[in-house]
């Protein structure tokens, strides 16, 4: 894991980013100490994984909520 190719990141980089989706996703200490060291060397990147991980975690959520009004309409259907 090379912490520099995420220097040019912006937030939707950031969230379009398999592994920073998965560590927001699936924390394991693995990755955690990747992305507390990255912050740690690249305080000013903060921000950026900040919007990224909202985004990443609403963008879940709606997806739930919209699966979840599915089985819904599909229970009603029923």
């Amino acid at each position: 894991m090379n912490p520099k190719k995420y220097l040019s990141f912006g937030s939707r980089d950031f969230a379009e980013d398999d592994m920073f989706t998965d560590w927001v996703l699936n924390q394991n200490p693995e990755m955690d100490q990747f992305w507390t060291q990255f912050l740690n060397d690249y305080p000013e990147k903060e921000a950026e994984l900040e919007a990224a991980r909202y985004l990443i975690l609403n963008t879940q959520d709606a997806l739930r909520q919209i699966q979840w009004a599915e089985g819904e309409q599909e229970a009603m259907h029923q």
